[in-house]
């Protein structure tokens, strides 16, 4: 019974592993998604329309026509955005990209 014992021991072990790198990988990804819209969050605010025709300009020869398009048309949106919701965004996208990236962090440390 002992080595029964012992072999449930391991496989209890082997389970716990497993969970905490899937929660590992859970909150990193859940964390990139709030930076990403930081990112372009503070894009949207520091950026004006000038600024920004000269690098799209550098897109257009590297995208194809239909992506340049969608972003082109994504970019100049986001550059009409007043600051007050641009700000707020950014806000709570920092907030949630803390929290998950904390929560990844106190994952990581736990397996």
């Amino acid at each position: 019974m002992e080595t029964g014992s012992a072999s449930d021991a391991q496989q209890y072990g082997s389970s716990q592993t497993s969970l905490s790198a899937a929660g590992c990988a859970f909150y990193a990804t859940l964390s990139l998604f709030p930076a990403i819209t930081s990112l372009i969050s503070v894009y949207g605010l520091v950026f004006d329309l000038q600024t920004v025709e000269p690098q799209l300009n550098v897109l257009r020869s590297l995208l194809p026509p239909a992506a340049f398009q969608l972003i082109a048309s994504q970019i100049h949106t986001l550059i009409g955005q007043p600051h007050s919701s641009l700000t707020m965004g950014l806000i709570f996208s920092i907030s949630i990209a803390l929290w998950s990236t904390s929560a990844s962090t106190k994952s990581v440390l736990s397996a």
